[in-house]
């Protein structure tokens, strides 16, 4: 009868922890596509503030590009010696201060320097939040959590390219916005546990 009572109770708890799971993997995966798409508009307003060339313009774009090799190499190792869980923590931390720092940049350099530090959350999140979802999830479910994080980036790149081709709001906004689903993201990482491989 002990079982009985306490099965339902388990079910319940084990749902609410693997939606919570999708959720934060949905989210990382949307900043992913976001993060690197809304440049591409953004640029246009971006050239107009700051008087920028075809050279300053390329690399304000593959900033985010180098800040992701460092991200993924980075959080590869931390995550071994940190755990996932505290790892994915930091990546959420990094994409609210890379959004805000980028949106509020005085001058093209600040932005490339901001467009580097939030790569280095897009890397480390592509390189945590599927294996840390994987194996937190049971077997039954760990094709399609991980998958929330695959079609999260399409998701988030046509986002980006709607918004940044309409010029509907400053480049500073569009950018900036992406710190709200982040700090989304943090708030409900921190009521997961540690997955069974993070350490």
């Amino acid at each position: 009868m002990s079982q009985t009572t306490r099965e339902p109770s388990t079910t319940k708890a084990l749902n609410g922890l693997m939606l919570t799971a999708a959720v934060v993997s949905a989210v990382s995966g949307l900043l992913y596509g976001y993060d690197t798409g809304i440049i591409s508009g953004a640029l246009l307003q971006i050239s107009r503030e700051f008087h920028t060339d075809d050279t300053v313009e390329q690399m304000i774009a593959a900033g985010i590009l180098l800040g992701a090799v460092i991200g993924a190499l980075a959080c590869s190792l931390l995550s071994e010696r940190q755990g996932r869980h505290r790892t994915i923590l930091l990546i959420c931390v990094v994409f609210v201060l890379g959004s805000l720092s980028c949106s509020l940049s005085p001058s093209a350099g600040t932005l490339i320097a901001s467009r580097v530090l939030l790569g280095f959350a897009v890397g480390g999140a592509t390189q945590t939040v599927p294996m840390y979802v994987a194996e937190l999830a049971p077997a039954v479910l760990r094709g399609r959590l991980v998958l929330c994080f695959q079609l999260a980036i399409g998701v988030g790149i046509v986002i980006s390219t709607l918004v940044g081709a309409s010029e509907a709001v400053s480049w500073r906004v569009s950018i900036g916005s992406a710190a709200v689903p982040a700090l989304l993201m943090l708030l409900l990482q921190l009521r997961l546990p540690e997955s069974r491989g993070g350490w």
